[in-house]
């Protein structure tokens, strides 16, 4: 099993390289450090593919799924402590149950093998989109008198952005999944007492995942509070307790929109690019986190279907 080591070079993640037999000499310390770096190098946080509850959840586009430990016993066995590749491993595991390959480690001609113009955009793709023109708005110069008009539409608009993202994002859970279905008429407040004639109850449990989608359409998605209600009673998924600046965030977007900038108390707002961009990485630290938990909660259902 050492063979295959002989001429491999490593390295530490500030960039020293380091042989073989310097690599088995080191600290239990310094030889997850190695590893650390060459997993990294090797493999990605599948959140990076493209993702289509339809067909399963991710698509393994550059190969996959990996397990951390495997792919580390087969590069490191024999050459480091089995205690520094065992903790790492549970260290990765820990972050993610399964790894993608990381499309900037591919042969080039193996990692243009896939056109990704050509893949379906998620959800979350098309919130980072817009909240990357949103970034690149705030930095155009020159807009002389509509500098304050410009700044309110970007504040405002990354609030749509989440909006959008979080109603796209639950319907995608949802939609085909009869039993998610079923679970989110018996948790809202509209449904769950809704009164069905005798006569129309075969025809409205055909056509219940379309009364449903009838009912998102009435969902005001910036209301945090219903929307994380929602999220916890149909997918068991958490929004994290620190959200708020998005609440005070909401409330300013209803100034903009409603009041073009002014407080009830008639008092007009003032949003500068410190202010955009704050609110920009707010939404992306709450989008991230969710995908995070829909991901573990695929998963977790994953391993509960296996024989």
């Amino acid at each position: 099993m050492a063979e295959k080591h002989v001429r491999r070079t490593y390295y530490l993640e500030d960039g020293t390289p380091v042989g073989i037999g310097t690599l088995r000499k080191l600290s239990k310390q310094k030889q997850m450090e190695v590893m650390r770096a060459w997993f990294f190098k090797h493999y990605s946080d599948p959140l990076i593919l493209p993702y289509d509850s339809s067909e399963g959840g991710y698509q393994w586009i550059w190969g996959g799924p990996f397990g951390a430990k495997d792919e580390l016993r087969d590069e490191f066995s024999g050459a480091t402590k089995d205690s520094a590749l065992d903790e790492l491993a549970d260290e990765l595991t820990e972050q993610n149950f399964e790894w993608s390959a990381n499309p900037d480690s591919l042969p080039q001609d193996e990692a243009e093998v896939v056109d990704l113009s050509s893949l379906p955009l998620t959800p979350h793709d098309i919130l980072e989109l817009s909240l990357d023109e949103i970034e690149a708005a705030t930095r155009l110069k020159q807009l002389g008198e509509s500098e304050q008009f410009m700044r309110r539409l970007l504040f405002a608009n990354a609030i749509t952005a989440l909006e959008t993202y979080l109603a796209d994002r639950f319907r995608q859970e949802i939609k085909g999944d009869a039993e998610l279905v079923q679970k989110f008429v018996e948790t809202d407040p509209k449904l769950k007492d809704h009164k069905i004639l005798l006569s129309a109850a075969a025809a409205t449990a055909r056509n219940l995942e379309t009364l449903v989608f009838d009912q998102l359409g009435e969902v005001i998605w910036h209301r945090l509070a219903t929307v994380s209600a929602m999220y916890k009673d149909t997918l068991d998924i958490t929004f994290p307790k620190n959200l708020g600046a998005l609440y005070k965030a909401v409330l300013q977007r209803h100034d903009i929109v409603h009041r073009n900038g002014k407080s009830k108390a008639g008092e007009m707002g003032l949003w500068d690019n410190t202010a955009i961009l704050a609110l920009v990485a707010k939404v992306r630290e709450l989008a991230a986190q969710l995908e995070q938990a829909l991901k573990i909660r695929i998963l977790s259902n994953d391993v509960l279907v296996e024989p």
